[in-house]
């Protein structure tokens, strides 16, 4: 962790938001009016935006640099599900936004793997995977709590709020670390 502290914050922060996503995007898209055939048109959207933006990301990731296509899929993490919220009640709209949120936000997985491989030694990688998995475990297992009350308070958008600040503190914290050092 104190080899790449953005690499396995941003497996937190994916662990954090994907959990939350699979979790209560169905909920949001039944409660925001689109019915549970629209929730499932979205979450099959989103899932081919998961499978086809890895390529182009990792792609930015090798021309641009680790650090600045993490803060990209962070920053398109905090606003897409802010465009979500003010999007008219369009399905075609929401799930073509569903699809490069998630497309994104799976991106901080792929690029923060790519920076613990860049900035770990050989000999250590197994041991730096296992401190990745662990901060995406933590970060699954801290989510649902946070996001399952906004959802309630802010119905239905506040999973939408929730999702764009778990971006947000992950900008945070990764400008917080580059300045560390």
């Amino acid at each position: 962790a104190a080899a790449a502290p953005t690499a396995v914050g941003a497996a937190f922060a994916f662990g954090a938001i994907e959990t939350a996503t699979l979790n209560f995007l169905p909920v949001w898209a039944v409660r925001a009016a689109y019915g549970a055939g629209g929730a499932a048109v979205i979450m099959a959207i989103g899932a081919f935006g998961n499978i086809l933006l890895q390529v182009p990301i990792g792609v930015a990731s090798d021309k641009f640099g680790r650090r600045r296509t993490l803060a990209a899929c962070a920053g398109m993490g905090l606003v897409l599900p802010l465009a979500i919220a003010a999007s008219p009640a369009s399905l075609a709209l929401v799930a073509g936004l569903a699809f490069l949120y998630s497309g994104f936000t799976v991106g901080m997985y792929t690029v923060g793997l790519a920076q613990i491989g860049e900035s770990v030694p050989r000999a250590r990688i197994s041991q730096a995977n296992a401190a990745f998995l662990l901060f995406y475990g933590l970060g699954s297992t801290a989510s649902p709590q946070v996001s399952g009350l906004m959802i309630d308070a802010v119905n239905p958008n506040g999973l939408l709020y929730a999702l764009s600040a778990m971006a947000a503190a992950y900008l945070g914290f990764a400008a917080w670390s580059a300045r560390r050092g």
